[in-house]
């Protein structure tokens, strides 16, 4: 084990330092929340600690700013019961306690993001995806899943391939385009490949003086209020040591080379974010990772593929949390209390185990015995951490665990070569991985179903709303994952069958059944193109596995179905939730299918004495009514210049009447077209030309 490389930079992380012996846990109010029956209410649960001397209780609706009066409860409180509650409603509690410690006086914190039957969030919104070109041609059937997935999660997906040597600012351009087009729904940025890295800052957040500088900054790419980051400023001389006075003292240390910003070298001078950041950023960058035996790509496909096993229920865990601190109190900073904070309303307390720091690094633990969460911290280097291990333990011993903390010096800084904080998405369970200890991160809302990204940018944009420590809201802060991944993800149900009916005026779907045996039913979506808006069509989940939409849209019907599942309940009074945030309803991936070519009147209307056709233009396309002499078999078609057929809108037996067909040219080019009537008595062709 490397030797403790952490040196503390600020006077207050002393504060503590007279107090008796203390862990992180100390500084945590670990809160689960159980479901009340009579009357429905929320109760929030801790551990009784005999050194309490008062709790204060504040609530507060999801998304409000400052937490408002608090509800004060005597020392002995180990409960607080909120039944002025709504279902479908969710609130944000925090809980802090004041504890007497020998003489002195400290303040312990914890949250939950809690409600009851909360409501399923079928669309996500828009995600932008950028992605490396090295591999993209390589990668292309994976990459392609992986966008079908995010499609199956409510994401509408929006991707660029873009070079690994190009311009960073180039590459936000493309990004806050995207935003800009659609503020209100675009969302996410999936960074997929050796993307640019943005650097940023002079900041050192691990305390060591060599290490004072850029970090990497991908929240750049979030950013759009303040214009173009500055690349002004400069902290060297010629020797390109370091020299400052007073409090932070760095003396004449030599500042590593990836780390030095100057005037002009392309490193940004913020330290601390210049305004919010308006997406859910994660990045997936396996880059310059030797000590895995897999190659760059290899590593690349074998994240997409776990990736996919996850989100669709094929790669599983228990729901448990491994925590190992090899810091411990700190002067009362309490890194890992990062953890016991996070994972007691993710798992619950019963499901934490605490790894022994004294035993060594956790590797014959977690390389053994699968976990969801894992949060490591001890003194460290770039490839590793005391007591949570190192890279190269990693690579041959392996980490089964799908979310994880880590926190200790240097890898913080994720760019360097073996870097520990993006190790755990080498190995064949991690799907993310977080610096948490300076700032504390916020995972606490995934335990009501929201993403990784989520949390990210609640942790980035926190100014003091939620605990506060140093780093807080700086440029450093960065998600290595998937940012669009979900804690409790549920098997898809699969195999969804489109069919329409003879006169092509009801639409059946017919899929498998999801393997969870605790679904209650499935949520079916449409929208009029496969990669448009989906809209839910029911009222409540349908049961079995067939539905008919006796009113489909005209020409082009996209289908999604969703298993839901009420995460959470039923519970008896006073017995603890399944889920120990509370309940809500979640959604499955989905299936999708779709046809074209249905008509707007399904039975023939009128009466005609000829074969003939007409087109007229609408808003969305163009209407084609056919008018039929006789009855025979007949296929309407839509052909480019060359013949090739484009849109096949009706082929079946028509009788004597007239039939109406609405094509919508959104997704096709600007060009002309040809409409055609085979099977008429005599053949049909009508000119067509589609402008924007």
């Amino acid at each position: 084990m490397k030797p403790l490389k952490f040196l503390a930079i600020l006077s207050t992380l002393l504060a503590f330092s007279s107090l008796p012996a203390q862990v992180s846990k100390d500084a945590v109010v670990q809160i689960e929340v159980s479901i009340g029956t009579s009357p429905r209410s929320l109760i929030l649960n801790w551990p009784v600690d005999a050194r309490a001397t008062v709790y204060n209780v504040y609530r507060r609706l999801k998304g409000a700013k400052g937490w408002g009066t608090a509800k004060k409860l005597a020392a002995t409180a180990s409960q607080y019961i909120d039944s002025t509650i709504t279902t479908g409603t969710i609130y944000e509690y925090r809980v802090t306690k004041t504890l007497k410690i020998g003489t002195a006086t400290a303040t312990a914190i914890g949250y939950t993001e809690s409600g009851i039957e909360i409501p399923p969030v079928g669309d996500r919104g828009k995600l932008i995806l950028l992605v490396d070109k090295t591999y993209a041609g390589d990668l292309a059937n994976e990459l392609y899943r992986l966008e079908q997935d995010l499609w199956n999660d409510g994401w509408k997906v929006i991707r660029h391939d873009v070079g690994r040597t190009d311009l960073v600012p180039d590459v936000k351009a493309i990004v806050a385009n995207d935003y800009n087009n659609d503020p209100d729904n675009t969302k996410a940025l999936f960074i997929f490949g050796h993307v640019p890295v943005p650097y940023s800052g002079f900041l050192n957040p691990d305390g060591h003086p060599d290490h004072f500088g850029a970090w990497p900054a991908d929240v750049y790419y979030g950013e759009f209020d303040s214009g173009d980051w500055p690349d002004d400023a400069t902290l060297y001389h010629d020797s390109l040591n370091i020299y400052q006075s007073g409090p932070t003292t760095f003396d004449t240390a030599l500042v590593r080379q990836l780390n030095r910003n100057k005037t002009g070298d392309g490193k940004f001078d913020y330290t601390q974010l210049p305004g919010p950041i308006y997406l859910m950023i994660g990045r997936v960058d396996l880059f310059n990772m030797p000590s895995f035996t897999k190659s760059e790509k290899e590593l690349l496909k074998q994240y997409l593929d776990k990736d996919h096993a996850f989100r669709t229920g094929t790669l599983t865990v228990p729901n448990r949390a491994l925590l190992e601190d090899d810091f411990g109190y700190f002067g009362g900073e309490a890194f890992a209390s990062s953890g016991w904070r996070n994972l007691t309303p993710l798992v619950g307390a019963d499901s934490i185990q605490e790894f022994n720091p004294g035993s060594g690094d956790w590797i014959p633990v977690i390389s053994t015995k699968p976990f969801l969460w894992a949060y490591g911290c001890g003194g460290g280097w770039d490839q590793g951490a005391g007591g949570a291990g190192s890279t190269g333990e990693f690579a041959n011993s392996g980490e089964e665990a799908i979310f994880t903390m880590l926190f200790g010096s240097y890898f913080g800084d994720w760019g360097t070569t073996d870097n520990f904080l993006r190790a755990p998405l080498c190995t064949s369970y991690g799907l993310s991985c977080a610096w948490s200890g300076r700032p504390y991160w916020q995972f606490f809302p995934m335990g009501l179903g929201e993403p990784l990204g989520y949390c990210a940018q609640l942790t980035q944009n926190n100014t003091g709303d939620y605990t506060y420590n140093y780093a807080a809201n700086w440029v450093h802060i960065d998600l290595m994952g998937d940012p669009t991944l979900v804690m409790r993800p549920i098997p898809p149900p699969t195999a969804l069958s489109v069919t329409a009916n003879a006169d092509h005026n009801i639409v059946t779907l017919n899929w498998l059944p999801s393997s969870d045996k605790n679904i209650l039913g499935y949520d079916i979506y449409r929208s009029k193109s496969p990669t448009g808006s989906y809209v839910l069509l029911n009222t409540s989940p349908v049961v079995g596995t067939t539905y008919a939409d006796k009113d489909p849209l005209i020409d082009t019907n996209a289908y999604m179905v969703r298993a839901v599942k009420l995460e959470g309940e039923p519970v008896t009074s006073g017995n603890p939730a399944g889920n120990p945030s509370g309940s809500y309803y979640n959604l499955s991936s989905g299936t999708r299918s779709w046809l074209a070519g249905l008509v707007k009147n399904g039975v023939a209307t009128a009466s005609s004495e000829q074969d003939r056709m007409q087109v007229m233009p609408t808003l969305q396309g163009f209407e084609i009514i056919l008018h039929k002499a006789y009855f025979s078999l007949a296929r309407l078609e839509i052909c480019d210049v060359s013949g090739k057929i484009v849109r096949t809108l009706d082929n079946r037996s028509l009788s004597e009447g007239v039939y109406r067909y609405d094509w919508q040219t959104s997704s096709v080019p600007t060009g002309v077209y040809f409409v055609r009537a085979i099977g008429m008595h005599i053949p049909l062709v009508e000119k067509i030309l589609v402008v924007r």
